[in-house]
């Protein structure tokens, strides 16, 4: 609980940074004449089918980096604060100092998933965001619903090509026409963040705020493509802000 509420309130806080920052017009110009040079790579590797000229930040993020309506800001951060219900099942695992269980940890994915889409009256958007906190752009060491469905239908529709790495909205995430759900995407940045400076971990030295962040990023963003790199260059910004008021 202790975890999910700082990641609740981390969400919140970031998702009003993140407003705060898109709605400055030199934001958002700053990420563009960046996007060649520092992100281009990154996301050619995620959309190869893309033509190079035509892959800009617009079609990076569907519809382009913009500001989270209240409504989204709301479903979006009550799926902050329940993301990881489904490990109630397993409780004594995921506070223990047992041995890793891949299993295990998938299944806390699926159980909660499944429990907020057909047992609770929770936003879908929750439901999501539970379901697919742990995709990481596709990469082996993620898990979750969405690449198991997205297989089955890549086999029925072998010329359909995701155009975009993130939505914001969920239609464009359910009928494959994005890589990723822009709320699940801000959440793996700060689930990780969380999860490597939280002094109470029994298996894990808290890391520093320098070191946690040099770590995700050439962990999740040179290593492997897991976190996405402009929210997690956003990210980095709100949390060193944070931290130093």
């Amino acid at each position: 609980m202790q975890h999910m509420t700082r990641v609740y309130l981390n969400g919140v806080a970031f998702l009003a940074y993140f407003n705060n920052k898109v709605s400055s017009s030199s934001t958002i110009m700053k990420i563009r004449s960046s996007f060649n040079l520092k992100f281009r790579k990154f996301y050619q590797a995620l959309l190869p089918h893309v033509d190079t000229y035509d892959l800009t930040l617009d079609k990076v993020f569907l519809g382009g980096l913009r500001e989270i309506p209240t409504d989204l800001f709301f479903k979006w951060s009550v799926g902050f604060f329940i993301h990881d219900i489904g490990k109630g099942a397993e409780i004594q695992y995921h506070e223990g100092e047992d041995a890793y269980d891949r299993s295990k940890v998938i299944d806390h994915v699926k159980v909660g998933y499944e429990s907020i889409t057909k047992k609770t009256n929770y936003p879908k958007e929750a439901g999501l965001i539970t379901g697919y906190h742990h995709e990481y752009y596709g990469d082996s060491e993620g898990y979750g619903p969405f690449r198991e469905e997205l297989q089955k239908f890549k086999q029925k529709n072998p010329n359909a090509k995701q155009e975009s790495c993130i939505a914001y909205d969920m239609e464009s995430v359910l009928s494959y026409k994005a890589l990723a759900y822009f709320p699940a995407k801000a959440l793996e940045i700060i689930d990780v963040y969380d999860s490597l400076t939280d002094p109470r971990r029994v298996y894990r030295k808290a890391l520093s705020l320098d070191e946690a962040l040099d770590m995700m990023y050439k962990e999740f963003i040179i290593k492997h493509r897991k976190i996405d790199p402009i929210l997690f260059e956003i990210f980095t910004g709100f949390i060193r802000e944070k931290e130093a008021n």
